[in-house]
């Protein structure tokens, strides 16, 4: 449910938000890769960027398949 909320909120540019609904998510499954991605964009999207390297590299450890996504933001943030 968080989720789904969180990446409507994501979508509407509701950023804190999502971020929000994203923590609720994690704080209830902190082994899923896609909410720590996710609130890594809806970070990313803030302007958060140290928040955004944070959770996207969660993702990435805990789930490999994210790595080529994550690596994408990784090099814009690094720019």
């Amino acid at each position: 449910v968080y989720s789904n909320r969180g990446g409507a909120k994501l979508s509407m540019g509701d950023f804190d938000g999502a971020i929000a609904d994203f923590g609720a998510a994690i704080r209830l499954d902190p082994g899923g890769a896609p909410a720590f991605f996710n609130r890594g964009l809806a970070f990313y999207n803030a302007g958060r960027y140290e928040e955004s390297l944070t959770d996207f590299e969660k993702a990435k450890k805990l789930d490999p398949a994210f790595a080529n996504r994550v690596d994408e933001f990784i090099k814009m943030i690094k720019r």
